[in-house]
């Protein structure tokens, strides 16, 4: 049984760690069902220009608790400049009716950076539409 209980703590922290945003942000809090708050994610994701070097934001995959959003660079700006697309996935995991949400880029886009403070910007959204908990 411990061995049990020892392996089902292991692969909880593996799962959770993996789900966790590499920034070290707290999640934000909701009041919502996930599956409402990642289809509001979709919505506002859609709305977002990263920089003036990037297309908005596209959905590029769902799960049911991640959607991964992707904004190319705009068409002068790859052909004259090594710039990559920004892709951001966003976790939802719901608990007790309280949804926790944190994301995660794909290379080199720091927090605080210009491109984060945009992305910030979902999370603005999210509380005009859901009960953000403190």
């Amino acid at each position: 049984m411990k061995k049990l209980t020892a392996g089902f703590l292991l692969i909880s922290s593996i799962v959770f760690n993996a789900c966790a945003p590499a920034q070290g942000q707290k999640p934000m809090q909701y009041a919502a069902k996930s599956a409402d708050v990642l289809a509001a994610i979709s919505q506002i994701g859609s709305t977002i220009q990263p920089s003036s070097m990037h297309n908005y934001f596209s959905v590029i995959e769902t799960t049911p608790t991640q959607v991964t959003l992707k904004a190319d660079n705009t068409l002068g700006i790859s052909l004259l400049t090594n710039n990559q697309p920004v892709i951001v996935t966003f976790t939802a995991l719901e608990s007790s009716g309280i949804t926790f949400v944190s994301h995660s880029y794909k290379g080199d886009v720091r927090k605080d950076s210009p491109i984060d403070k945009r992305v910030q910007n979902v999370y603005n959204e999210l509380a005009k539409r859901f009960n953000l908990i403190p």
